[in-house]
């Protein structure tokens, strides 16, 4: 509500500009390589942002690739928001728990990323209590176009928001139609190309 940017989505892209990111790590998978790619990225998007001074950061990953990293510091003075895909909530709960209490003991925030893409991660939810809740671009676009699920939107907000410490993020906000309803289902941290589109930083990365 303050019209303030609070802080910045770290992404992945081919240095050579040919592929996208699914395709460069459909590559790395086919090689058996793709948890050290994200490692990679994880790594250096986190010194990077460390090196520029940024005060809030956040970085997709996944618990594979956290149980298997040793405990990167936490950049001082920098909140570090790890998101989780929802449907990796969707199993092993206990472990990924677990992975989760180690890297927040260092001081690390998680986030469900693309919450109602089509699953359903609400008993991880509970447990996790995670800082921050990103509601998924599709999710959006249903309420905007439907004013029966704009309502049953705006009572799960209700309801999740007891289950989320920072807030509810809504993600891939495009038109200043797609925010009005977003600001209706009383969600007020919103990404999206409306806002900003994804800008390199002016250094090299590795």
């Amino acid at each position: 509500r303050s019209h303030e940017i609070i802080g910045y989505e770290a992404l992945s892209r081919d240095p050579q500009g040919r592929l996208s990111i699914l395709q460069l790590f459909k590559r790395y998978q086919a090689v058996g390589q793709l948890s050290e790619l994200k490692r990679i990225c994880f790594q250096s998007q986190l010194k990077v942002a460390g090196e520029v001074g940024l005060k809030r950061m956040f970085i997709n990953i996944d618990f594979e690739v956290l149980s298997q990293l040793e405990m990167v510091p936490k950049p001082a003075g920098m909140e570090v928001i790890l998101e989780i895909s929802e449907v990796e909530a969707l199993h092993d709960i206990k472990n990924h728990l677990k992975i989760a209490g180690k890297w927040r003991e260092q001081g690390y925030q998680f986030a469900i990323d693309d919450f109602g893409a089509g699953f359903i991660s609400l008993p991880f939810i509970a447990q996790l209590i995670p800082d921050y809740i990103k509601v998924d671009r599709s999710t959006i676009l249903q309420a905007v176009s439907s004013e029966e699920f704009r309502r049953f939107l705006k009572d799960l907000v209700l309801a999740l928001k007891n289950y989320c410490k920072e807030g509810i993020i809504a993600e891939g906000v495009e038109t200043a139609k797609e925010l009005g309803v977003v600001r209706g289902l009383g969600i007020y941290l919103v990404q999206g190309f409306l806002l900003g589109k994804p800008q390199e930083l002016e250094r090299t990365i590795l």
